[in-house]
């Protein structure tokens, strides 16, 4: 029991003398964590070069009829397995040849495949394709122009089944990269911890006694008086 409440003591006498350093360099805290959350800022909202999206949706069915009535349980679970198979068409040469041939853009199909994402909504049978790049109207070109060829490739290689298309895609004028509020977030949280990091180890290094408390960290004898600094 004894032991316990020394070292809880001691815990509690640290603790104290974290709190009372961390104050004492508070300015320096605070400047450091406002001039590295502003450097994060500048960094992120003038020299990252800002990407967009165009984000197309489409509906796989794996049947060639159009009657709703006449769709099952087993169809939907088939059109949702076909998902990955229809994104893997999708971003094959053969369809990224078409899409580069019909916009005109200066891209290769891998180029391009590394601009897309692309998967199920939900788990259901609709899927999305986004292209992600530095002009919005080129990225909402390619992705209307996948969301264009892709159902009529898509149909010349698995036989029965189709694909609509949902959602035509946008011109985004707001870009997706960087996050300048998460960057700057970031920023400031990096900065504080930095700064009482370095201050923290400083203050382990140095054996110096310059305050009180560090008098009564290395003795038990009280302090009787103290010299006022001028």
């Amino acid at each position: 029991m004894g032991n316990n409440n020394n070292n809880n003591q001691e815990q509690e006498i640290d603790l104290r003398q974290l709190f009372y350093l961390l104050r004492r360099n508070q300015k320096a805290i605070i400047l450091i964590t406002i001039l590295l959350g502003l450097v994060t800022f500048l960094v992120s909202n003038f020299l990252i070069t800002p990407e967009y999206s165009s984000t197309v949706k489409l509906y796989v069915n794996n049947k060639t009829v159009t009657n709703a009535d006449s769709l099952t349980t087993s169809d939907l679970a088939a059109a949702q397995q076909l998902v990955g198979t229809y994104v893997a068409i999708i971003q094959s040469d053969l369809v990224l040849n078409a899409v580069i041939e019909q916009t005109g853009v200066n891209y290769s199909p891998e180029q391009i495949k590394e601009m897309m994402t692309a998967g199920s909504v939900n788990n259901t049978e609709v899927f999305y394709v986004t292209i992600q790049g530095k002009n919005p109207l080129e990225c909402a070109e390619i992705a209307d122009e996948i969301a264009t060829s892709s159902p009529t490739k898509i149909a010349e290689i698995v036989e029965g089944s189709s694909v609509r298309i949902l959602d035509r895609a946008k011109v985004n004028d707001k870009p997706v990269y960087p996050n300048v509020k998460l960057n700057t977030a970031i920023g400031l949280l990096l900065g504080f911890v930095v700064i009482c990091l370095v201050i923290i180890i400083r203050n382990l290094m140095d054996n110096k006694i310059k305050f009180e408390e560090d008098i009564e960290a290395v003795t038990e004898i009280p302090i009787i008086g103290v010299i006022t600094e001028y």
